[in-house]
């Protein structure tokens, strides 16, 4: 009995000292867990983040500290070698703090795959101002009257809701090049669609054109 206390003791230093010399300083807030979400490593800036003395949570289940409903799919993905990242709302389960965050779950390898317990490594970038800085510039389009969107997969739009209400769509639903295309006015058509290919190259687009909403046409 001796014997496996100290072979256990020995493995959890080692475990500990790993962690933290890897992990302790990082900004993000860093958590190391077990396959069942149980809470091996938190570091320094998990604890600020959730308003926790990080030092004390080890071996506690994760969902005594956090509403763990939201990253369960994430958990999945990363045990089927997947790396997963997605933006959410994360609840303390003291209800004392809710943090926008971008949340990446990835599974730590060990060189003894078989013989290794289950762990994960969850990094959460807190987004509290960047979400407060997107309130802002919404605002201030609203206000401005003017619209801006981005384009993260090729041939889809994302609009700001402002720039959705100028072509009349709903805000929040992506739009393609051919939606765009078909609230120009036909006149105006081709040579928007021309600029738009040729903007694809030059990395600018500057075009004025009539366009149509359900209500009015409009420059």
């Amino acid at each position: 009995a001796l014997d496996c206390y100290v072979a256990h003791r020995d493995a959890y230093l080692a475990e500990m000292h790993d962690h933290h010399g890897a992990l302790a300083h990082l900004p993000m807030a860093t958590l190391v867990v077990t396959g069942e979400l149980d809470i091996v490593f938190a570091n320094p800036a998990f604890g600020s983040l959730f308003g926790i003395e990080s030092s004390l949570l080890r071996g506690v289940p994760l969902d005594r500290v956090l509403d763990t409903m939201p990253l369960q799919a994430l958990v999945r993905q990363a045990l089927d070698a997947d790396v997963p990242a997605q933006t959410m709302t994360l609840q303390a389960t003291n209800g004392q703090a809710s943090v926008p965050a971008l949340v990446t779950v990835q599974r730590i390898r060990h060189q003894a795959a078989d013989a290794a317990p289950v762990r994960m490594l969850l990094v959460m970038e807190d987004r509290r101002a960047q979400t407060q800085l997107t309130r802002d510039l919404f605002n201030a389009q609203t206000v401005a009257g003017i619209g801006t969107w981005q384009v993260q997969t090729p041939g889809v739009f994302e609009l700001t809701p402002q720039a959705a209400r100028l072509f009349g769509w709903t805000p929040g639903v992506p739009a393609t090049l051919q939606d765009l295309l078909g609230c120009v006015h036909p006149e105006d058509r081709v040579r928007v669609e021309q600029e738009w290919h040729a903007a694809l190259t030059t990395g600018r687009f500057r075009e004025e054109c009539r366009v149509h909403t359900s209500s009015r046409m409009r420059w």
